[in-house]
């Protein structure tokens, strides 16, 4: 796959990395965003390191699969889909289910870690960081583990104090400064998607658009999937995908032959 983009998005827990990139998929079209998430790559709860109190820390480096975080990146980067079991937050009543991610003109690796890993970090086209005050993001991770996971407030705050802020000051925040985009998840979220949609470049994503669909409807007229064509019908599609023509307006004809 050519001009394929890779974005690395991370942030400090409760910055709203989940609520941004809900919006960023709703803005990009799904075959052209490819998103990898860091939290389907935790290895299982035995193999995490406990504290000193006994308590299982996840916000460590070493608590995630990283070859396989990286193998995937780089199958996406290839031309290859990838497949996975989702995370479950070690819920039993959650059954985790299969994923399977395409490939696409955009790559966007997101979590905790993906500066600190240097085998990402020197591949990414661009570094977006989510930021919010340290309270509120505190606030937003109280009310999302009591509502959404069910752990008592006390078991939060402790994982906060000991694991979470300690991992953002020593494995994120250093890596701040060298970052192209700061995002602030206290502003309107689809002002901020549109600082990233001007950085990722409508120019780009138009030219990937032109030169796959052009391409696509070529063969498809000339296939035995399209034997019930007219030669008129060919033609004209041939010189629809002229260098003349607009990919947007490529686009239904694309769609409609499953291009």
């Amino acid at each position: 796959m050519s001009e394929v983009k890779i974005i690395g998005i991370s942030g400090g827990s409760g910055s709203g990395k989940t609520t941004f990139l809900s919006g960023l998929k709703e803005r990009i079209p799904a075959e052209h965003l490819a998103l990898v998430s860091q939290d389907n790559y935790y290895k299982p709860q035995t193999e995490q390191h406990r504290d000193e109190n006994g308590w299982v820390n996840y916000d460590l480096p070493t608590g995630i699969e990283k070859e396989r975080f990286i193998s995937d990146m780089n199958e996406l980067l290839n031309g290859n889909a990838i497949e996975f079991l989702e995370y479950n937050f070690n819920n039993p009543a959650w059954e985790p289910q299969k994923m399977t991610i395409q490939p696409a003109p955009i790559v966007v690796m997101e979590g905790l870690f993906v500066f600190h890993y240097n085998e990402i970090f020197e591949k990414l086209h661009h570094k977006i960081y989510l930021d919010a005050p340290v309270d509120l993001r505190l606030e937003r991770r109280i009310n999302r583990d009591l509502g959404q996971r069910g752990y008592p407030e006390h078991e939060v705050r402790y994982q906060w104090d000991n694991h979470v802020r300690p991992a953002e000051i020593e494995y994120l925040e250093p890596f701040i400064d060298r970052c192209d985009l700061i995002i602030d998840s206290t502003k309107p979220i689809e002002s901020e998607i549109d600082r990233l949609v001007k950085l990722l470049g409508y120019k780009w994503r138009l030219r990937y658009t032109q030169t796959a669909l052009r391409k696509a409807i070529r063969v498809r007229a000339d296939t035995e999937q399209c034997s019930w064509l007219g030669n008129s019908t060919k033609k004209f599609l041939r010189a629809f995908a002229s260098p003349q023509t607009t990919a947007w307006s490529l686009w239904p004809y694309a769609r409609r032959w499953n291009c």
